[in-house]
């Protein structure tokens, strides 16, 4: 599994198999990171909307409501080997980051740790999930935590599925 987990790997049927597994936290830690700077400008200029528009011949030459992600709150929750090298991509495009972390942690660069997850989702124009799926994390983010977030503000979860509550999305 190139991944942090085998959570989702049928461990018995593989043993019978004779195949190996094993957890290499490390081994997509960068690619992952990459994606969620991806993710944060995409958003930022409403390529997937844009994208959609084009497929249906549609040209909207407007940037209304698009933004440049420099400037922006970067609030990272979980500042482990994902978060901390988000941390570090963020602050190459310019963004201020904050985060906030259940163990203590050194901040990288010019990031700033916060003492509470409510000081990242008031405080953050883009809030990144990048927690372990524990019971302490099951439903992270529910109906309270999304309302305390900025009007507009965006939310990726590049942690496991059980992190947010999904009914508290609609």
């Amino acid at each position: 599994c190139f991944c942090i987990g085998t959570d989702k790997v049928d461990l018995a049927a593989a043993r019978r198999k004779g195949i190996p597994v094993f957890n290499a936290p490390f081994a997509n830690t960068r690619s992952v990171a990459e994606l969620v700077i991806s993710e944060m400008i995409a958003l930022a200029r409403k390529l997937g909307d844009v994208s959609k528009e084009l497929h249906e011949g549609i040209w909207n030459k407007s940037a209304a409501g698009c933004f440049e992600v420099r400037g922006k709150t970067l609030g990272i929750v979980g500042y482990g080997h994902v978060g901390s090298q988000v941390s570090v991509m963020a602050e190459m495009l310019g963004m201020k980051v904050i985060f906030y972390d259940v163990i203590p942690k050194l901040a990288l660069g010019n990031s700033v740790g916060v003492p509470d997850l409510d000081t990242v989702l008031t405080q953050s124009d883009i809030v990144t999930l990048h927690v372990p799926a524990t019971p302490r994390t099951k439903n992270l983010m529910g109906a309270n935590e999304i309302a305390q977030m900025k009007k507009g503000a965006f939310l990726l979860n590049l942690s496991r599925g059980t992190v947010v509550d999904l009914d508290a999305m609609a």
